[in-house]
Protein backbone atom coordinates (compact mmCIF):
# COMPACT_ATOMS: atom_id res chain seq x y z
CA UNK A 1 0.00 0.00 0.00
CA UNK A 2 1.43 3.46 -0.98
CA UNK A 3 1.92 6.03 1.60
CA UNK A 4 -0.69 8.74 0.92
CA UNK A 5 1.39 12.19 -0.45
CA UNK A 6 2.23 15.10 1.58
CA UNK A 7 -0.38 17.93 1.69
CA UNK A 8 1.83 20.93 0.64
CA UNK A 9 1.75 23.24 3.17
CA UNK A 10 -0.17 27.07 2.44
CA UNK A 11 2.50 28.95 1.18
CA UNK A 12 3.52 27.02 -1.04
CA UNK A 13 2.93 28.70 -4.48
CA UNK A 14 4.04 26.61 -6.39
CA UNK A 15 1.95 23.33 -6.19
CA UNK A 16 -1.10 26.12 -6.78
CA UNK A 17 0.98 27.28 -9.36
CA UNK A 18 1.47 24.18 -11.07
CA UNK A 19 -2.87 22.74 -10.36
CA UNK A 20 -3.90 26.19 -11.73
CA UNK A 21 -2.08 25.78 -14.66
CA UNK A 22 -3.43 21.76 -14.87
CA UNK A 23 -6.93 23.66 -14.61
CA UNK A 24 -6.51 26.02 -17.38
CA UNK A 25 -5.00 22.77 -19.72
CA UNK A 26 -7.83 20.59 -19.24
CA UNK A 27 -10.59 23.46 -20.17
CA UNK A 28 -8.13 24.72 -23.02
CA UNK A 29 -8.68 20.45 -23.96
CA UNK A 30 -12.56 20.73 -23.27
CA UNK A 31 -12.23 24.22 -25.44
CA UNK A 32 -10.53 22.50 -28.28
CA UNK A 33 -13.18 19.59 -28.28
CA UNK A 34 -15.82 21.82 -29.93
CA UNK A 35 -14.84 22.38 -33.39
CA UNK A 36 -17.47 25.32 -33.08
CA UNK A 37 -15.78 27.14 -30.79
CA UNK A 38 -11.91 27.43 -32.09
CA UNK A 39 -10.36 30.53 -31.79
CA UNK A 40 -8.07 31.90 -34.43
CA UNK A 41 -4.77 33.13 -33.29
CA UNK A 42 -3.72 36.82 -34.27
CA UNK A 43 -6.86 37.38 -36.24
CA UNK A 44 -8.95 40.67 -36.30
CA UNK A 45 -11.41 40.77 -33.33
CA UNK A 46 -14.04 40.90 -36.02
CA UNK A 47 -13.28 40.62 -39.56
CA UNK A 48 -15.61 42.58 -41.89
CA UNK A 49 -18.24 40.93 -43.44
CA UNK A 50 -18.14 40.70 -47.22
CA UNK A 51 -20.62 42.87 -48.01
CA UNK A 52 -18.55 45.69 -45.62
CA UNK A 53 -15.52 44.94 -47.99
CA UNK A 54 -17.54 45.38 -51.37
CA UNK A 55 -18.92 48.20 -50.27
CA UNK A 56 -15.51 49.82 -49.40
CA UNK A 57 -14.08 49.04 -52.86
CA UNK A 58 -17.29 50.23 -54.63
CA UNK A 59 -16.58 53.08 -57.02
CA UNK A 60 -19.04 55.19 -54.74
CA UNK A 61 -16.87 55.04 -51.98
CA UNK A 62 -13.97 55.45 -53.90
CA UNK A 63 -15.21 58.68 -55.21
CA UNK A 64 -16.29 59.64 -51.27
CA UNK A 65 -12.84 59.95 -50.53
CA UNK A 66 -11.62 62.26 -53.56
CA UNK A 67 -14.77 64.29 -52.66
CA UNK A 68 -12.00 67.45 -51.23
CA UNK A 69 -9.57 66.70 -53.84
CA UNK A 70 -7.67 70.64 -54.48
CA UNK A 71 -5.88 71.42 -56.97
CA UNK A 72 -2.58 73.26 -55.83
CA UNK A 73 -1.93 76.92 -57.00
CA UNK A 74 -0.10 77.70 -59.90
CA UNK A 75 2.92 79.67 -59.25
CA UNK A 76 2.81 81.48 -62.94
CA UNK A 77 -0.66 82.22 -61.91
CA UNK A 78 0.33 84.26 -58.51
CA UNK A 79 -0.29 88.19 -58.27
CA UNK A 80 2.96 89.77 -56.31
CA UNK A 81 2.84 92.90 -53.99
CA UNK A 82 5.75 94.55 -55.31
CA UNK A 83 7.25 94.44 -58.82
CA UNK A 84 9.84 91.92 -59.31
CA UNK A 85 13.79 92.29 -59.85
CA UNK A 86 14.17 91.53 -63.78
CA UNK A 87 17.15 89.13 -62.79
CA UNK A 88 14.86 86.14 -61.54
CA UNK A 89 12.09 86.67 -64.77
CA UNK A 90 12.51 83.61 -66.33
CA UNK A 91 12.93 84.55 -70.34
CA UNK A 92 10.44 82.17 -71.88
CA UNK A 93 6.93 82.85 -69.64
CA UNK A 94 8.02 86.40 -68.41
CA UNK A 95 7.10 85.47 -64.84
CA UNK A 96 9.37 85.13 -61.99
CA UNK A 97 10.87 81.61 -61.71
CA UNK A 98 9.48 78.23 -60.77
CA UNK A 99 11.44 75.60 -59.99
CA UNK A 100 14.83 77.30 -61.88
CA UNK A 101 17.79 76.03 -63.78
CA UNK A 102 20.54 77.33 -65.67
CA UNK A 103 22.68 76.06 -68.48
CA UNK A 104 26.23 76.33 -69.25
CA UNK A 105 25.71 79.21 -71.14
CA UNK A 106 24.33 81.37 -67.71
CA UNK A 107 21.09 81.78 -68.85
CA UNK A 108 17.84 80.74 -66.49
CA UNK A 109 14.74 79.32 -66.87
CA UNK A 110 12.11 77.53 -65.35
CA UNK A 111 12.33 73.75 -65.44
CA UNK A 112 9.32 73.53 -67.29
CA UNK A 113 9.33 76.17 -69.84
CA UNK A 114 12.78 75.01 -70.42
CA UNK A 115 11.30 71.36 -71.26
CA UNK A 116 8.34 72.86 -73.09
CA UNK A 117 11.15 74.76 -75.49
CA UNK A 118 13.15 71.75 -76.13
CA UNK A 119 10.00 69.74 -76.90
CA UNK A 120 9.37 72.20 -79.60
CA UNK A 121 13.06 72.03 -81.39
CA UNK A 122 12.93 69.34 -83.63
CA UNK A 123 17.08 68.49 -84.00
CA UNK A 124 17.84 65.65 -81.42
CA UNK A 125 20.55 68.64 -80.57
CA UNK A 126 19.36 70.31 -77.81
CA UNK A 127 20.31 74.25 -77.69
CA UNK A 128 19.72 77.57 -75.17
CA UNK A 129 16.18 79.13 -76.24
CA UNK A 130 17.89 82.11 -75.78
CA UNK A 131 21.10 82.44 -77.14
CA UNK A 132 20.94 79.21 -79.27
CA UNK A 133 23.88 77.61 -78.21
CA UNK A 134 24.51 73.96 -78.09
CA UNK A 135 23.18 72.52 -74.88
CA UNK A 136 24.94 68.84 -73.33
CA UNK A 137 21.96 67.19 -72.38
CA UNK A 138 24.20 64.75 -70.15
CA UNK A 139 24.91 67.37 -67.52
CA UNK A 140 22.59 70.29 -68.36
CA UNK A 141 20.58 71.83 -67.20
CA UNK A 142 22.13 72.62 -64.11
CA UNK A 143 21.10 73.15 -60.28
CA UNK A 144 21.06 77.10 -59.74
CA UNK A 145 22.92 78.81 -56.85
CA UNK A 146 20.81 78.30 -53.39
CA UNK A 147 20.69 82.54 -53.11
CA UNK A 148 18.25 82.27 -55.83
CA UNK A 149 15.62 79.84 -54.56
CA UNK A 150 15.78 82.32 -51.40
CA UNK A 151 15.15 85.34 -53.02
CA UNK A 152 12.35 83.90 -54.90
CA UNK A 153 10.84 82.15 -51.71
CA UNK A 154 10.81 85.52 -49.96
CA UNK A 155 8.74 87.31 -53.08
CA UNK A 156 5.51 88.38 -51.17
CA UNK A 157 2.48 87.26 -52.84
CA UNK A 158 -1.51 87.09 -52.43
CA UNK A 159 -3.40 84.32 -52.08
CA UNK A 160 -4.65 83.07 -55.60
CA UNK A 161 -8.31 83.19 -54.19
CA UNK A 162 -8.10 86.87 -53.44
CA UNK A 163 -11.06 87.52 -55.95
CA UNK A 164 -13.53 85.42 -53.91
CA UNK A 165 -12.68 87.08 -50.86
CA UNK A 166 -9.34 85.96 -48.87
CA UNK A 167 -6.95 88.65 -47.87
CA UNK A 168 -3.94 86.16 -47.06
CA UNK A 169 -0.84 88.00 -48.28
CA UNK A 170 2.63 86.72 -47.57
CA UNK A 171 5.78 85.05 -48.53
CA UNK A 172 6.04 82.69 -51.76
CA UNK A 173 6.99 79.68 -49.99
CA UNK A 174 4.08 79.66 -48.13
CA UNK A 175 1.17 79.68 -50.90
CA UNK A 176 1.00 76.07 -51.04
CA UNK A 177 0.38 75.28 -47.80
CA UNK A 178 -1.64 77.91 -47.27
CA UNK A 179 -3.96 77.10 -50.77
CA UNK A 180 -4.48 73.50 -49.81
CA UNK A 181 -4.53 73.52 -45.83
CA UNK A 182 -5.81 76.84 -44.86
CA UNK A 183 -7.58 78.76 -47.13
CA UNK A 184 -11.50 79.34 -46.81
CA UNK A 185 -12.26 80.01 -50.07
CA UNK A 186 -10.25 77.15 -52.24
CA UNK A 187 -12.51 75.02 -54.12
CA UNK A 188 -13.60 71.79 -53.40
CA UNK A 189 -16.07 69.50 -55.26
CA UNK A 190 -19.48 69.46 -53.93
CA UNK A 191 -20.70 67.15 -50.98
CA UNK A 192 -23.56 65.93 -53.26
CA UNK A 193 -22.67 63.08 -55.10
CA UNK A 194 -25.01 63.71 -58.00
CA UNK A 195 -22.87 67.44 -58.45
CA UNK A 196 -20.15 67.85 -60.37
CA UNK A 197 -19.13 71.58 -59.65
CA UNK A 198 -17.08 73.50 -56.80
CA UNK A 199 -17.91 74.90 -53.73
CA UNK A 200 -15.54 77.05 -50.92
CA UNK A 201 -14.52 74.88 -48.20
CA UNK A 202 -16.12 77.17 -45.74
CA UNK A 203 -19.34 76.21 -47.54
CA UNK A 204 -18.95 72.34 -47.84
CA UNK A 205 -21.02 71.75 -44.93
CA UNK A 206 -23.80 73.57 -45.80
CA UNK A 207 -24.64 70.94 -48.89
CA UNK A 208 -25.34 71.09 -52.39
CA UNK A 209 -25.55 75.39 -53.37
CA UNK A 210 -26.13 74.63 -56.99
CA UNK A 211 -29.63 74.94 -57.52
CA UNK A 212 -31.67 78.21 -58.31
CA UNK A 213 -33.81 79.81 -55.60
CA UNK A 214 -36.22 83.65 -55.96
CA UNK A 215 -36.52 86.69 -54.59
CA UNK A 216 -40.38 87.71 -53.76
CA UNK A 217 -39.88 90.84 -53.79
CA UNK A 218 -37.84 91.62 -57.12
CA UNK A 219 -38.59 88.38 -58.60
CA UNK A 220 -34.97 87.60 -59.39
CA UNK A 221 -33.49 84.04 -59.58
CA UNK A 222 -29.71 83.37 -59.18
CA UNK A 223 -27.75 80.01 -57.90
CA UNK A 224 -27.74 79.71 -54.01
CA UNK A 225 -23.70 79.39 -54.04
CA UNK A 226 -24.05 83.26 -56.19
CA UNK A 227 -26.28 84.54 -53.49
CA UNK A 228 -24.11 83.27 -50.08
CA UNK A 229 -21.18 85.01 -51.74
CA UNK A 230 -23.39 88.26 -51.89
CA UNK A 231 -24.34 88.04 -48.28
CA UNK A 232 -20.72 87.70 -47.56
CA UNK A 233 -19.47 90.52 -49.62
CA UNK A 234 -22.53 92.90 -47.91
CA UNK A 235 -21.36 92.30 -44.71
CA UNK A 236 -17.87 93.23 -45.37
Amino acid sequence: MSSPEPIPPPNDRRSSRASSNAGLASSSLSVAAEPSDLLVVGGPPSSPSPLALRASNSPSSKRRKSRIAKLPPDVHLLEYISPCDSNLICLICHSPFDKPVQLSCEHYFCRECLDHAWDAQQSTQKTCPTCRGRVDTTREPLPVPKILETMLDELVVKCPNTKSGCHWIDQRINVHDHVMLYCEYTLVECPDYDCRLHVSQKDFHKGCLHYTVGCDNCHTSMMKKDLEVGVVLSVH
